[in-house]
This record gives C-alpha cells, structure tokens and sequence, in this order.
C-alpha cells in the first residue's frame, strides 16, 4: 500500500514539476509588469502628491488591513484543513497554511489562477494524502468560497444601485460577466461534489480529449490513464459522501468563507480610514469590494493586475477625492496583493527546505 501511495506520488510530481517550472518563469515576469502599472499609477496621480500622502497615513488602520488578509489566509488554510480531516487525515495547523501560501502564490502568478491547484495537491501528495482527497478538500473549500463571493458580491451590487452609489455602465457590463462565469463555475464545482455519473462523464470526456491529443498510438499508456482515473474517481465518490453526510461540516465551512471573505474586503475600508477620510461607513465600502472582486476574479490575467487597479478606480471614484484615489490603489494593492505574494513565496521557500520543491527548479528557471 505504501508502495502504491509512493508511486502515485512520484508520478503526480513528474506530471506536476513542467507546469512548476513554467509558473516559475511566469512568476519572474510578473514583478516586471506590477512594475509597469505602478508606474502607470504614479505618473497619472503624482509622484509627490503621493508621496506626502503616503507619509501621513494612519498606520493602525494599515496594520489592521494586514492582519486582515493574513486571517484571509488562516481562514483558507482552516477550510481545506477541516475537510481533509473529516477524511481522516492529520493536518497540522502549519499545514494548513502551507496549502493556503502555495494556492495563493501560484494562482497570483498564473493567468485565470490555472497553477495553484496543482502546486497545492502536489505538497498533499508530499504529506500523504491522497489526490482525490485533496481534489476534493480543494473543491469543496473553493465551492463555499464562490458562493459566499457571489452572495456578497450581489447584494453588494443591489444595495449599491439602489443607493445610487454606482451607476457606471462599464462596471454594470463588468460585473455581469463576472457574476456570470462565476455561475457557471459554481455549477460545474456543484456538479463535481453532487452528481458522480455527471462528473464521471466529464472527466471521461476530458480524459478522451487527453488521449487523442497526446496518446492516440499509445494504448498502454491510454489504458494506465484510465485506470488510474477510475480509482481516483471512485475513491472521490466515498469521500464526497462523507462530505455531503455531514451537514455541519458545511455550515463551518460557510461560516468560516464569510469571515474570510468579509475581511478580505474590509481591508479597502481600513485603506480609507488610514488616509484620514470617515464620511463613507464601512459597509457601504465592504460591499462594494465585493462587487469589485467578483468582477475581475474571473478575469485570465495573473493577479488581475491591471483590471483590478482600474476597477477601483471606477467603483471607489465617488469615495475616494481624486488626489487620494493613486495612494488608495496603491495600498490596497499593496497589502491585498502585493505583500502576500512576498510572504507566501518566502514561506514557501522556508517550507521547501525540507520538501525540496521550488529551490531546486530555480536554478533550471534561469538556465
């Protein structure tokens, strides 16, 4: 059985370690183009101007935007944590955090937040836990994060309209889509955790796409996949059981997304404090993140840079004076953006001493 899970293990790395390597370079490309916007925003709003406001911020409202999104992390890593011991798996509190950095980091430097999957079921795999485990810890804890998300983000959308708060077509167009795909992704998740045959027929399908792309000659290696993929899927299928027979386990896992996701968009209200400005109370301000937010999450742009900077502008224009709106986006930015992306690569780096997985592909990555 150890033997089984070693292999496993081992090949999940070898399809996994080509995509690390390509999400590396992508990574070394990203700082370069937050380059680039940043100096976009400061030539649009001012160097000095900028500067003296940065100078004179309130830095208790900043630090509490910090441990805000440093809880938003906690709370992801809390999620999967909770679902992969209702499996019957050991997660250390460490542990938790370490699937948290990893999903955030690779999803930030990947276009659409197409790499932190893997990377996360990779370090699962390294910690002995199954791939249909962890598949299914990740997308029970993303399913609960989209609907809260969407939630917030609508009421914060009829609320906002109905106080004449935004009316501005272009954000109107943006969250429409937004909501939308975000829709049709909480279907397919819903699909994945409710429906086996539905899902069994997907995967297939997407299975029969892999193999006449790539394996079409190769039947040994057409019949491996399969297999491999029918275990998978039914040891999914016992775990999703387990999940759905347990009712309070949802409600935490709720629970725990709304608190997440609360935080997350209290951080442009702190921002707001912090520059000295309190005519807009907060909730007004928290919902209105949460429009931002499903509007460019969905958007194939690593980090949503560019998009999200321009959609606050657009939303926050009536909350933020013209000669506040660069420091703004450039703090929310920061510490929404900016500064988890530097301590979860730092953690991960700490991490990997002994997992070994990102120091030893950088060297490959240069050459």
């Amino acid at each position: 059985m150890d033997i089984d899970r070693e292999e496993d293990s081992l090949t999940h790395k070898e399809e996994i370690c080509p995509n690390m390597k390509k999400n590396l370079k992508i990574g070394l490309i990203l700082p370069i183009f937050m380059g680039i916007i940043l100096y976009f925003i400061l030539r649009k709003y001012g160097v000095n101007e900028l500067w003296l406001t940065l100078k004179t911020v309130d830095i208790k409202w900043l630090l509490l935007g910090i441990v805000s999104i440093f809880c938003f992390f906690i709370g992801e890593g809390l999620n999967i944590g909770l679902v992969l011991r209702a499996l019957g798996h050991k997660i250390g509190f460490l542990d938790m955090i370490k699937y948290a950095f990893a999903g955030f980091f690779f999803s930030s430097i990947t276009p659409s937040a197409t790499g932190g999957q893997p990377v996360q079921l990779y370090y699962m795999s390294k910690d002995g836990i199954s791939i249909a485990h962890g598949s299914l810890a990740l997308i029970i804890q993303l399913t609960v994060f989209q609907i809260v998300g969407i939630a917030i983000g609508t009421l914060g959308m009829l609320i906002s309209v109905s106080k004449g708060l935004i009316g501005d077509p272009q954000i109107m167009t943006a969250f429409g889509l937004g909501i939308g795909i975000n829709l049709v992704v909480l279907t397919l998740l819903l699909i994945g955790i409710f429906s086996q045959n539905l899902s069994k027929k997907i995967f297939n399908f997407g299975l029969n796409i892999i193999i006449k792309l790539f394996f079409r000659k190769n039947k040994d290696k057409q019949n491996s996949l399969r297999e491999k993929l029918n275990k998978s899927l039914d040891e999914y299928a016992e775990a999703s059981v387990i999940i759905r027979n347990n009712p309070k386990l949802i409600i935490k896992l709720l629970m725990v997304a709304m608190i997440q996701l609360l935080l997350y968009h209290a951080i442009v209200f702190f921002i707001y404090r912090a520059l000295g400005l309190a005519e807009i109370s907060g909730w007004q301000i928290l919902i209105m993140q949460g429009m931002l937010y499903v509007s460019v999450s969905v958007l194939p742009l690593p980090g949503a840079e560019g998009a999200t900077e321009a959609g606050f502008a657009l939303i926050f224009s009536q909350i933020f004076p013209p000669t506040l709106m660069g420091s703004g986006i450039i703090l929310s930015r920061g510490i929404n953006f900016i500064l988890p992306l530097i301590i979860s690569g730092l953690a991960l780096l700490g991490f990997n001493k002994k997992s070994d997985i990102i120091v030893d592909k950088i060297d490959s990555v240069v050459e």
